[in-house]
């Protein structure tokens, strides 16, 4: 079975957070904040983000920053491109000020799946969720993930080039988050006679995070490595400055998420293209995808065991209901089969491991920098994105969807 970049999509889901549940909020926290997916403990050398200015630094910085409108952000409490503390990202998740501990969001009664202590779902006699009801908030986190191909040339890459890659893919996300709010009908609010308005929010306020393992498959060894930035929407600001839950659904309304998974995709094969590596577009399923030129397909392969645990559950269901499964469908066969990820690992022996994969494929460590043209090219990146913006809607209004919900 080869490598299928068809299962790397933009998927959405839903967090209901208990207020005034601060162990609740935690847990939501947590898994976002894992220092041991993200990029530092994987790193070559010291090299690390400003977070300032979202620029290389020799200083150590962390991988989960507040991104978005600084409007938004600043209802919070916090500042854009700086790092997301663990408190802070508890408060806000309650819709609460990072500081002050005001409640900013309204909260409401909601229905999500119970959990226990440790955060797994709780299940009935016959393994169906228990649901229950919580006053709090909701948050949506719409993750964004690249090609395996990219993700190879990050884990062997120098460590100058891997923070160059991490760099466009962090702009990519918060740019895509970004106009995903503030094109689509994504808030409500009453007008002065009464009658009920969605419209576009004026900004968002996110908290990002770039993790870079995949989820390990049932007979693998490790986990794969895999840049995807998960994007904790946890406010919208409305035309008035209210601060808001995002109404998802709006996303997937109108080609929206197609729209935005289609330019998360081209604002990083951009940024890829003008840093001098090389790219192929128009390719996996149906010509929707890219990858980077010069990567082994046996590599990806190797990369990608979640993909064909997927790929091979899906099989057997389609072959039992005699259908063929797609959009949500896909999204709940990958959420059921998926392990919790686990990183009892030493990042050192997983970089080894991974590396010895890299080898065996005649494509080790320093391999993803060689591939790289040093000197870059200059990009006339507006030009370059309404050309590409209007070439994927095309295809995929014929070809339909690649993005899938997660609830």
């Amino acid at each position: 079975m080869s490598y299928n970049p068809a299962l790397t999509v933009l998927t959405l889901s839903k967090i209901v957070v208990e207020v005034g549940n601060h162990a609740d909020a935690a847990r939501a926290a947590d898994y976002p904040l894992e220092l041991a997916a993200s990029p530092e403990v994987f790193a070559r050398g010291d090299y690390y983000l400003d977070t300032e200015t979202l620029e290389p630094s020799s200083e150590r910085q962390a991988s989960s920053l507040w991104l978005g409108s600084e409007d938004a952000l600043a209802q919070f409490g916090v500042r854009r491109a700086v790092a997301i503390g663990r408190e802070q990202l508890i408060a806000a998740l309650q819709g609460q000020h990072v500081e002050s501990g005001e409640q900013l969001r309204k909260p409401g009664l909601l229905r999500r799946e119970a959990r226990d202590e440790h955060g797994q779902v709780v299940v009935d006699g016959d393994g169906r969720a228990v649901q229950e009801k919580v006053t709090g908030v909701a948050h949506v986190d719409m993750t964004l993930s690249v090609p395996k191909s990219l993700s190879a040339v990050w884990a062997m890459a120098e460590e100058p080039d891997r923070k160059a890659i991490e760099l466009a893919v962090l702009e990519a996300a918060e740019r895509t988050v970004q106009y995903m709010a503030r094109t689509k009908a994504v808030v409500h609010r009453r007008g002065k006679d009464g009658v009920r308005v969605r419209e576009p929010a004026a900004g968002a306020a996110v908290a990002s995070s770039l993790h870079v393992t995949a989820r390990r498959a049932r007979e693998d060894r490790a986990p794969a490595p895999q840049l995807h930035v998960h994007n904790l929407i946890v406010g919208v600001t409305r035309s008035d400055g209210m601060l808001v839950a995002a109404d998802s659904w709006e996303w997937f309304r109108h080609d929206a998420a197609l729209e935005g998974g289609a330019l998360f995709r081209a604002q990083v094969a951009d940024a890829l293209a003008a840093a001098g590596w090389a790219v192929r577009s128009g390719t996996g399923d149906r010509g929707r995808y890219f990858e980077v030129q010069g990567v082994p397909d046996g590599l990806c392969e190797a990369f990608s065991p979640r993909s064909r645990e997927v790929a091979q559950a899906r099989a057997e269901v389609e072959r039992e209901l005699g259908v063929r499964l797609q959009g949500g469908a896909l999204a709940v066969l990958a959420k059921d089969t998926r392990q919790v990820k686990q990183h009892d690992l030493d990042p050192d022996e997983l970089r080894s491991i991974w590396d010895a994969l890299g080898e065996e494929h005649e494509f080790g460590p320093g391999a993803g920098s060689a591939l790289r043209r040093h000197g870059g090219h200059e990009v006339d990146v507006e030009a370059r994105m309404r050309e590409v913006r209007w070439v994927v809607l095309e295809q995929l209004r014929e070809q339909g969807p690649t993005v899938s919900l997660a609830r």
